[in-house]
Parts: structure tokens; sequence; C-alpha cells
């Protein structure tokens, strides 16, 4: 739970595995120059690799980018027992959900601040079809397993997801360090799309589409007064055992002045690169959602 950006980057299909890397590489060039605290080399996971990290004890560095840009297959048994996909947005009982691993992934990550998810910026290619088991059994003998073919061969896509809500937590540089990591997200996405990526996009706090300072503060504003709520709802239920990320605790620590001074000018070269406005959208107070458990 937790504002994120999510974001989704394309190459055309019919790109060779060597023009793909080319292409991340040019990206990754144009992201030097922006004020990450860790920038990843270009790395190519292959089967091997991604194999790797699944396996039990894993210490890949990769992890949660292979995990990131896994994709999902929905699908059901019919009356006999044979599992068939399911359209999209199809609805369904007993749905099954079967994640896709990725053949090969290509890309980087960074780290845009602290308290903000790593960005994993990939691309990958994808099998064409999965295995599923069936159910019951064909006359007398066990049914075995059915090929589902996939919509289509994905070849150089990836999605994934960057939450950079709690960069917004006082210790880490409150707002200042919030509008930090979350204009350097959008300040990738949009050297994506300039290096030649289709990128698709849905931020949660609206920057992408409005790019408006005062409306991005406005909306963290209200993030983190409705986790504060989830979180005050679950302690009355469920005791002091219950820990969330945002609480009223760390909320009320003081920022570093020093710290958010240091990250200001930061902050205005992105909100000059990102091409925002400071000037103030007609937009709600912050206010409190009504949360229930029941």
């Amino acid at each position: 739970m937790g504002l994120t950006i999510h974001f989704t980057l394309r190459l055309p299909a019919a790109a060779s595995q060597d023009e793909a890397t080319a292409a991340m590489a040019a990206l990754r060039h144009r992201c030097r120059v922006l004020p990450m605290q860790a920038l990843t080399r270009v790395v190519t996971l292959d089967a091997d690799r991604i194999r790797h990290v699944y396996a039990d004890r894993s210490r890949s560095p990769w992890r949660w980018a292979v995990i990131q840009h896994e994709r999902t297959v929905h699908y059901q048994h019919d009356h006999r027992g044979i599992p068939r996909k399911l359209a999209p947005g199809a609805q369904a009982a007993r749905v099954i959900h079967a994640r896709v691993q990725p053949l090969t992934l290509i890309g980087f990550s960074c780290k845009p601040g602290d308290g903000c998810e790593p960005m994993n910026v990939f691309v990958g290619a994808y099998p064409a079809s999965i295995l599923a088991e069936c159910q019951g059994d064909q006359h007398g003998y066990r049914s075995g397993s059915r090929r589902l073919m996939l919509d289509a061969p994905l070849r150089w896509v990836g999605s994934a997801f960057t939450k950079t809500q709690y960069a917004s937590i006082p210790e880490n540089g409150g707002v200042t360090n919030f509008l930090r990591s979350h204009l350097l997200v959008i300040a990738v996405l949009d050297a994506a799309r300039s290096a030649g990526f289709d990128v698709e996009v849905h931020d949660e706090g609206g920057y992408w589409i409005n790019r408006n300072v005062p409306a991005l503060v406005a909306e963290i504003g209200s993030w983190n007064t409705f986790i504060l709520g989830v979180g005050r709802q679950l302690t009355a239920a469920f005791g002091d055992t219950v820990q969330t990320a945002i609480d009223p605790a760390v909320m009320s620590r003081p920022v570093s002045t020093a710290t958010a001074a240091a990250m200001g000018d930061d902050v205005l070269d992105l909100i000059r690169l990102t091409h925002g406005s400071c000037t103030p959208m007609s937009v709600p107070e912050p206010t409190e959602p009504a949360v229930s458990l029941r």
C-alpha cells in the first residue's frame, strides 16, 4: 500500500537482442546525469540467470527485478477438467493465476532516494505458451498437461512499478525527498520516451499527466493521511502489535533542515527537467478517507 508509479516500456518486437541492448544502454546513458543514489550497469539476464533467481536461498541482486517482470495468465478448468484461458476482463469462478517467467531480461536498476523503492528498467522476451495441468482423468488415464497459448508472443516489453510513498517520511527527508524521488522516476520515463521506447504510465500521484507540483504535494498529503487512518483502525482492532510503515510517531519527527536544503537544488532542477509547474491547481483539501475493517 502506498503511492506508486506503474509503467510499461516497449521496443519493436522485431528488434534483435543486440538492438534491444543498445536501446537500453542509450537510455542508461541519458540517466547518468540524473541525481540518482545508485545506478547499475546494463545487464542481460538469460534463462540460466533467471532460473538462479528462483532457486532456494538465491541471493541474486536481480531477484526483485525478475519477480516484478513476471506476467500472469488467467485460466479455469472446463467441465471436463481441461484448462481454458480466460479472455481479458472476463469474470469466472475458481480462476487460476499462472505466473509466466521471462526468458530474457535486458536493463538496469536505479535508486532514486531514501525510502523509495528501486526502479527496475527492463524489457524482456517471454514464452509463447505455458503448460497447465488438467483435472481428473480421461477414459481412466491421468489427463496430464495442456498447452495454453498466450495472446501474442511478447518480446521486448517490460512492466514494473516504483513505490515513492515512503520517501516522504521525515527521517528520509520529508516532502522534499519525496518530490526528488518521484520526479526522478518521471525523468527516467521521459528519457525512455525520448530514446524511442513506447511508454505507458499510471502515476497515482498524477504528475505524469498534469506536471503540477502543488497537486503532487497535496496528493502525498492525502495518501499519508489515509495510511495513518488505516494504521489507527488496525491498532484499535488488533492492538499495539500491529506495525505500519507510517504511524504518528514516525510522522511527528522533525525533518533535518540541512538534509532538505541539500536536496532542494535537485528538486528545482527536476521540476525544470520534467517541465513541471508550480502554479497551484484546484485540488481538494487532504481528508482522511473512511476506512472500514468489517
